[in-house]
């Protein structure tokens, strides 16, 4: 289930996913309380109760249509879920090792293994971790690039990464970037305007009265976002 998290957290809350057991004579009662609770995945419930949810636990979720079953009612599905995993040593599985990026959680018997079997396990998270960061990025990518060339441009993202010590972060809109990065003395020299003379190819302007060449072109680039660009050109 950590591998699949992956998946799952990439395409958000456009399914829900459902809790299901093996159901057969041999699932546990508090876990068969479980089985159809069905909520999106961005619900607190999957932090803690994404199967398995004890020793030998073959339960799983599954992605279904958003619509097709009717959403559980998230606080009784979290009392639920206290329920099934109330033993101590079943608090252990109150973990969503895709979500968190760990392997095992805090009290697991991992942090009292020798050295080198952590160092093994550690590589194996570094490989998970990796997995997630592509599939954040391939999330970004337009439909129009097939899945080879969406990994491929995840891949060579990661790279930059690595080289430059930098972590891409995740698209804005053009509001958004002037709302952290705009350029407090920028002073526009076309405004919008219907009875305009002027277009940029998009809207009717006309001259700003309040521009003065001499004193604002100085200002004229609005945000550090069209400085990176200029420079990336």
């Amino acid at each position: 289930m950590a591998a699949r998290w992956q998946q799952i957290e990439a395409d958000g809350d456009r399914y829900d996913l459902q809790y299901r057991t093996a159901q057969d004579d041999r699932v546990r009662e508090d876990h068969a309380i479980l089985h159809g609770t069905t909520l999106p995945p961005s619900d607190p419930f999957w932090a803690q109760y994404l199967p398995p949810n004890g020793w030998n636990c073959r339960c799983t979720a599954v992605q279904v249509r958003k619509g097709k079953y009717p959403q559980s009612d998230p606080a009784l599905s979290m009392l639920r879920g206290q329920n099934c995993t109330e033993a101590a040593k079943q608090q252990i599985f109150r973990f969503n090792p895709g979500k968190d990026l760990k392997l095992f959680p805090p009290k697991h018997p991992y942090y009292k293994a020798p050295e080198a079997a952590k160092q093994v396990i550690e590589q194996l998270s570094e490989k998970q971790q990796r997995e997630k960061r592509i599939a954040d990025i391939i999330a970004e990518l337009p439909d129009n690039l097939t899945d080879d060339q969406k990994k491929a441009i995840a891949s060579h993202c990661l790279e930059l990464e690595a080289k430059l010590g930098i972590t891409k972060g995740k698209p804005m809109s053009v509001e958004d970037a002037d709302k952290q990065s705009a350029n407090p003395n920028f002073v526009p020299e076309y405004i919008i305007d219907p009875k305009g003379r002027y277009t940029d190819g998009h809207n009717t302007l006309s001259k700003n009265p309040n521009y003065d060449a001499k004193r604002d072109y100085a200002n004229h680039i609005k945000c550090s976002c069209v400085c990176i660009t200029i420079i990336r050109l």
